[in-house]
């Protein structure tokens, strides 16, 4: 029984520290940083996770499903991750350039940084694949000094929004550096790419890093919609609000990432049966969200200012605390689902979700003027899709029948992990 909960209790700890790390960062930037300059980050930032968790599914999943000792698939993988980091990364400082970071200097710095974050997380993910769990948590550690480090010497003169690119980019790489030293002998070593089979890895990580990339690539594009429609100051109260309510979406999100496992180890009972354990599970989440969140709209007008510098808007900390409910009601439906051979079905859900929330936000941000309801208009179609999954998906034939999960299923890297 130890040997099974140990784990677990790491890779709960390894997921905390990269979320605590993510969530600091974002906080010591609501304080220094003017409004506008908070949305910019938080902007970039975004791109940054967006990124990550694109090659983090299509490199690291692959890596942990097929066989990494053949040399031909390991090729595949430098090749992929090579092509994949670098793209990401140019983009990201393309993207930087035409945000106003116009400098050289300033495109190499803030490519470099996108390449080590991407990095970092491939590293954390190997780490996984091992059961290394206390050395994901070294890693993460490792980041974080480094990170703290560099906004400590840079705030003597006041820190700016590059200061934290830098920091960004020093930290990951101590990180990174950090996570190839950990690293076991057996898995530190290259091979050649000539002979890679990058149709094979492709075929498996093209459709997870579609999976993984669907929630930050709904947070960054709500920032987006707030930037285009209302400006740079609305989309850095927007991130105030988020940081704000973001314990809850972290609390919420890695208690509901236990129950895959439990469902993957218990497939095989009948569907009524897990069912019924999901149900319950979302009556849980969903006492202990409310709960949670009333405390946190009474707490605001005190420990808002205290955390993040200034009052966070008590309608878009609603609507983010409301996203952590649909949250709670959505990923034990899905899990279930996805455990009883409906993961397409499941993918399916997810990008509707997406889509109705971007057109839902939109329109209401549009139409408002105002960026206060798009954290709302997320939580709405969450709400949808797990009512959908509970009614349609596991009410289906289809979902009677079941295809096993591996146990491995819980080292996969969750996307919320970054705050």
């Amino acid at each position: 029984m130890a040997q099974r909960v140990l784990p677990a209790a790491l890779a709960a700890v390894a997921q905390g520290t990269q979320a605590v790390g993510s969530m600091v960062l974002i906080l010591v930037a609501s304080r220094f940083l003017e409004v506008e300059g908070l949305g910019l980050f938080s902007l970039l930032y975004g791109f940054l996770v967006l990124a990550s968790g694109l090659v983090s599914g299509f490199v690291g999943d692959s890596s942990t499903v097929l066989d990494r000792g053949d040399r031909r698939i390991r090729g595949a993988l430098e090749a992929w991750f090579l092509i994949l980091a670098g793209s990401a990364s140019t983009l990201i400082a393309v993207a930087g350039h035409l945000l106003g970071f116009t400098g050289s200097l300033q495109f190499l710095i803030i490519g470099l940084a996108g390449f080590a974050f991407i990095s970092e997380e491939i590293l954390r993910r190997q780490l996984m694949i091992v059961l290394k769990f206390g050395r994901v948590t070294l890693v993460d550690l490792a980041m974080i000094l480094g990170t703290a480090t560099t906004l400590l010497a840079a705030a003597q003169d006041g820190l700016r929004l590059f200061d934290f690119l830098v920091s960004i980019l020093i930290g990951q790489t101590i990180g990174a550096l950090t996570g190839i030293v950990l690293l076991p002998r057996s898995e530190r070593y290259l091979v050649g790419i000539g002979s890679a089979d990058l149709r094979a890895v492709a075929g498996f990580g093209l459709w997870r890093a579609a999976q993984h990339s669907l929630r930050p690539a709904l947070l960054t594009s709500l920032r987006f919609i707030v930037i285009a429609v209302v400006g740079l100051a609305a989309a850095g109260e927007l991130e105030v609000a988020r940081v704000y309510a973001a314990p809850a979406l972290i609390l919420v999100g890695g208690l509901a990432s236990f129950l895959l496992p439990s469902y993957a180890r218990d497939s095989s009972r009948p569907l009524h049966e897990l069912v019924g354990r999901a149900d319950r599970s979302v009556l849980a989440l969903t006492v202990f969200t409310i709960l949670g969140s009333v405390a946190a709209l009474l707490l605001l007008p005190v420990v808002g200012p205290l955390l993040t510098g200034r009052l966070p808007d008590t309608v878009a900390v609603t609507g983010w605390l409301c996203l952590s409910l649909g949250i709670g009601t959505s990923i034990p439906y899905g899990s279930l689902a996805a455990v009883r051979g409906r993961a397409s079905s499941v993918f399916a859900v997810r990008l509707s979700e997406t889509v109705l929330s971007l057109a839902l936000a939109a329109g209401v941000v549009h139409l408002t003027g105002s960026f206060v309801l798009a954290p709302l208009c997320a939580a709405v179609s969450s709400v949808i899709g797990a009512i959908f999954l509970r009614l349609v998906i596991l009410a289906e034939p289809k979902a009677v029948g079941y295809s096993s999960v591996p146990s491995t299923v819980v080292m996969r890297r969750k996307s919320e992990t970054h705050v």
